[in-house]
């Protein structure tokens, strides 16, 4: 699945957020501390287990994932690592919701892609929305830095090309005009042979000189250019 873009603070538009979580008394707190935002716009879809979490990624579409960590069957970090291979290695916007004294694991949890992690019991409302805007604003600096050098690839990739195809036609022009550069060098020689055994008349000297000078410069160009 490749991840859509998220949507930025500011914009006016609505933030898609799948909240992951076993405990139903979080979820609600979520949901408010989400849709009682005066800035912001959040829509908000929450699972129960990790498990339907992933069923749930492609039909809605999130901007940001938050996610407990203790989840029944596959954890938050898991969850997190998942949700990565399916959005095929694009940057995702996710916050992991960790226990105290859970250090080790935030520290994985940023390990494996999450951009920030949240304590429960020890978090505002204010500060779950900052956490989630700024989770989005660093997927966003990813994703344009990301666009940026896929787009110097692809320049540099089509350079390298334009020059292959430069040099095959240089190739084939050098072949061309060598050719007939060789034929007249080539005659000219034959020409003063035959025409030296008589008198050959000054005039006529001096064009096969001009010929075969005018061949010689025409071949050190073609080289030279080459």
């Amino acid at each position: 699945m490749t991840a859509p873009p998220a949507q930025q603070p500011g914009t006016g538009q609505t933030v898609r957020v799948l909240h992951v979580d076993d405990t139903a008394a979080d979820r609600l707190m979520v949901r408010r501390a989400l849709e009682r935002d005066p800035e912001m716009q959040w829509a908000v879809e929450q699972a129960p287990t990790a498990e339907e979490g992933l069923g749930r990624i492609d039909s809605f579409a999130p901007d940001v994932v938050l996610m407990d960590f203790h989840l029944p069957g596959m954890n938050g970090v898991e969850l997190l690592r998942a949700l990565r291979q399916r959005s095929q290695g694009h940057v995702l916007a996710a916050v992991l919701l960790t226990g105290t004294g859970s250090e080790n694991v935030a520290v994985e949890a940023m390990k494996s892609g999450a951009q920030d992690y949240l304590v429960k019991g020890r978090f505002s409302p204010e500060r779950l929305r900052h956490s989630l805007r700024a989770a989005l604003q660093k997927v966003r600096l990813e994703r344009d830095l990301e666009e940026r050098l896929l787009h110097t690839e692809r320049a540099e990739r089509a350079a390298r090309e334009a020059l292959s195809v430069r040099d095959e036609l240089f190739a084939l022009a050098t072949h061309d005009l060598k050719g007939p550069l060789q034929t007249i060098t080539l005659g000219a020689h034959a020409l003063r042979r035959r025409l030296s055994q008589g008198s050959l008349a000054p005039e006529l000297e001096t064009r096969l000189d001009s010929i075969q000078r005018a061949a010689q410069r025409m071949g050190e160009l073609i080289d030279h250019s080459w």
